[in-house]
């Protein structure tokens, strides 16, 4: 049965990834309730995207889809140290004992990015889904400027 709550909050974290936040309003928004602005250039190549705005309060919403990427990372980087200490300690290899000394830094990194931007924005959700429900369909529209 305790595999059916694990289950749960992986759905959760990835139900509430789904939506633009505004730390301005304090709401989540669908892609269909924002703003798009200019392109932004992100990449060497001259890829980007386009900046989304509130419609509220016309600041930067922020888009967390990228947030597993940090905890992928930061749970990899401990398994793999895991790992090379078994391989330190088996052959007493100098190069894995500097790769076991700097691994749990880099994981640790990343979990703390994953945990920042998570505290940030998931009790945004979190409220929100306690006041209108879980619906984004049943949501208040947003107020948009005149």
């Amino acid at each position: 049965m305790a595999g059916f709550g694990v289950l749960w909050r992986v759905l959760n974290v990835i139900r509430w990834t789904k939506f633009f936040y505004c730390t301005n309003c304090m709401r989540p928004y669908c892609q269909s309730e924002t703003k798009t602005g200019e392109f932004v250039v992100t990449q060497p190549n001259g890829t980007g995207t386009h900046a989304i705005y509130c419609v509220n309060c016309s600041k930067n919403l922020v888009s967390i889809r990228t947030l597993i990427a940090p905890l992928i990372i930061g749970i990899g980087a401990l398994c793999f140290t895991l790992v090379c200490l078994v391989f330190a300690i088996s052959t007493n290899d100098i190069v894995m004992w500097n790769v076991v000394k700097f691994c749990p830094w880099f994981g640790a990194l990343f979990l703390w990015l994953f945990h920042r931007e998570k505290s940030t924005y998931k009790p945004i959700y979190d409220r929100w889904v306690m006041k209108h429900g879980t619906d984004p369909d049943k949501w208040p529209d947003a107020n948009k400027p005149k």
